[in-house]
């Protein structure tokens, strides 16, 4: 049928596409700013200044010699060297929609802003799934792997600046014992020079399957695993961050959640999610176009403890 629209409407809705613009665009700008966001939890999001931006790790200076230096005895240097870099080359996201001049001249203006907000919302998720792509290649190198091609977790990284190794990878189910292995790994961690290193881990992440156990290991002051009023020694100890973005449900991780942390995966945002409105002079149609530029990835893994929940 065609359409038989009035002209005092179309006068009508004409305007109000110009008067509602910076209405639409407020509700897609709003909707980029949820609450329980995860990938600002789990990632260090930083500012890119060019398309490609390169992180190294450099020569660390090795631990002193518990050898006392011999008086009048020349000292030894350290060669410092900038070592093995990491390119994050920024990717273009995107997604649209148009809305046709008979919407506009139907005043169809509740769901033209409802799309608005899908729109923003859609972006948030986007950003989230490429945060947590990152954790999903925790124990199997893919996509995102470590300056020396490693995974995020492993038991034998190659340490780039001294012959030795490190391991960061446990295998317990998520559990009081699974738990310890972490903390037990975080103990006698290294870094890329072979010296133990302090990390501050603080943030237990999950998916949603593993919350309610998740939430027990840390919320309760007696043992959630025992009858006997024995006491959680990780009472308190660590946040719980649940993200239903995670592939496995079985894998789990302990994270330092600073976002200084300089050891932690990286997000960065090159071109901030934006929309742009068009009218298409061909059809009349209104455009509405999302687009945002960022890399994530990871340089170092000094900043996770990852376990396999396996056994």
């Amino acid at each position: 049928m065609a359409y038989t629209g009035t002209n005092a409407n179309k006068t009508a809705s004409f305007s109000s596409l110009t008067a509602a613009r910076d209405y639409i665009a407020e509700i897609y700008y709003n909707n980029l700013k949820p609450i329980n966001t995860v990938y600002d939890k789990i990632m260090a999001v930083k500012r890119a200044t060019s398309v490609v931006m390169q992180e190294n790790a450099m020569g660390e200076l090795a631990a002193w010699s518990s050898t006392a230096k011999v008086e009048g005895a020349e000292f030894s240097y350290s060669d410092l060297a900038q070592s093995t870099a990491k390119s994050f080359t920024m990717e273009t996201f995107a997604n649209s929609y148009d809305v046709t001049e008979e919407m506009q001249e139907d005043n169809q203006w509740p769901n033209i802003m409802s799309k608005a907000g899908e729109l923003g919302r859609g972006a948030i998720t986007c950003m989230e799934l490429k945060a947590a792509g990152v954790y999903d290649d925790a124990v199997a190198a893919g996509t995102y792997t470590t300056l020396a091609g490693d995974a995020l977790g492993d038991a034998t990284h190659n340490l780039i600046n001294s012959g030795s190794t490190g391991n960061n990878l446990g295998t317990i189910a998520l559990s009081a014992a699974g738990i310890q292995e972490l903390e037990i790994l975080a103990d006698k961690l290294y870094d890329e020079s072979g010296q133990f290193v302090k990390v501050n881990f603080d943030t237990l992440v999950v998916a949603p399957e593993k919350k309610k156990e998740a939430l027990e290991l840390v919320g309760s002051d007696k043992d959630p695993e025992s009858a006997n009023n024995s006491i959680n020694t990780y009472y308190g100890r660590y946040k719980v961050v649940s993200s239903p973005f995670l592939a496995s449900t079985s894998i789990y991780y302990l994270i330092a959640s600073g976002n200084e942390n300089k050891f932690k995966p990286i997000m960065y945002n090159y071109v901030e999610p934006k929309l742009v409105m068009r009218t298409e002079p061909l059809t009349g149609n209104t455009l509405f176009q999302g687009r945002m530029r960022f890399a994530v990835g990871t340089a170092q893994w000094q900043h996770a403890l990852v376990s396999t929940g396996a056994t």
